[in-house]
Order: structure tokens, then C-alpha cells, then sequence
């Protein structure tokens, strides 16, 4: 308070107080982007499945079943649930009829964990594999 008083420091207690400031929002930045189980990242990949899959079914109806290394997957849930209502069909979780199966990158897999025809592969370029499959 001192200070502010004189004239002649007001500028040295602003560049103070505005590197104090930058200082904060840089470590509180930092902290925010690697406190996270997953990447943020890892949720751009997995909506870019997503949206691949609702993009390619058109108007017909599909399930999606996610093969993942992970056990929980409530990401891939809600993801799958807010893709859903933008695009108006919520897919159904089961291998039933006509489903797509979304296979994480590095993932060990063999085509008889899942039933069906395999009627359509791509892998898509961030790593993700999403088949395209019918049962009868």
C-alpha cells in the first residue's frame, strides 16, 4: 500500500502483479491438462469413431459394441449418448442385427470375439479399427 502511494512504483507493483498472474494461469493450464486418467486427446479419438459410424449408417438402424483394453467405458457411453442425440438414434449395445464394433488402437483381437459377418473393415487414421458386422 506503501508503494501504490508513490507515484513513481505504480508501474513496477503492475508488471509484479501481471507476472504473479501469468505464473498462476500457467501452472493452474498445466495442471488442468495432466490431471486427467486419460488424455483429452484419447475423447477426440474415440468421438472420431463415433462420428465415423453414425456418418456411415446413414438412416438405418445399428448397435455399436466397443472392444476395449480399458474395463470402464463410460466415456465411450456417453459419447456414444451425446453423438446420439445430435444425429437423433440412440444405438443399441448389443450384437444384434446390424452393429459396428470400434477396436482401440494396440489392442490384441481376434475376429471370433465377435459374432457375425464381417461385412466391412477400416481403420481409421487415428488407430481405431471399426468393423462393420451382421447377425442373423
Amino acid at each position: 500500500n506503501y508503494l501504490w502511494g508513490k507515484n513513481r512504483f505504480r508501474f513496477l507493483i503492475i508488471f509484479i502483479l501481471l507476472v504473479l498472474s501469468l505464473a498462476f494461469f500457467n501452472r493452474t493450464l498445466f495442471l488442468y491438462r495432466t490431471q486427467y486418467v486419460y488424455s483429452p486427446g484419447t475423447y477426440i479419438k474415440e468421438d472420431q469413431a463415433i462420428k465415423y459410424i453414425f456418418s456411415k449408417s446413414k438412416t438405418e438402424p445399428f448397435g455399436i459394441v466397443v472392444l476395449s483394453a480399458r474395463p470402464p467405458q463410460e466415456n465411450y457411453d456417453y459419447l456414444i449418448w451425446w453423438d446420439g442425440g445430435k444425429y437423433g438414434y440412440q444405438p443399441y449395445r448389443i450384437p444384434k442385427k446390424t452393429y459396428y464394433v470400434i477396436i482401440e488402437p494396440n489392442l490384441i483381437y481376434s475376429i471370433n470375439q465377435t459374432p457375425g459377418i464381417l461385412l466391412e473393415s477400416k481403420r481409421l487414421i487415428n488407430g481405431f479399427t471399426v468393423e462393420k458386422r451382421f447377425v442373423e
